[in-house]
């Protein structure tokens, strides 16, 4: 559990500048994103995609921009929990 709580803590940012960024052009746009993801015993993201059921954020820019920064989390080195 400790390295799912690392892996969401480190890519707390990048996925808000998702949002941020779309927000530029729609000002309007708020709500909460749900992400599912799937990390292997070796600490790689394997699945990444939006719980669109229990998330009121839908815009696919962002949902789609923030499952890519997870997939990206695994070219990143891990800190220690």
């Amino acid at each position: 559990m400790d390295m799912i709580a690392q892996i969401v803590k480190d890519n707390r940012q990048p996925v808000r500048d998702c949002m941020d960024k779309v927000q530029k052009q729609l000002p309007d746009l708020a709500g909460t994103m749900v992400i599912h993801f799937v990390v292997d015993p070796d600490g790689k993201v394997t699945k990444a995609e939006l719980n669109v059921e229990r998330s009121t954020v839908k815009n696919p820019e962002v949902s789609d921009c923030a499952a890519k920064v997870f997939w990206a989390s695994n070219s990143r080195p891990r800190r220690a929990p």
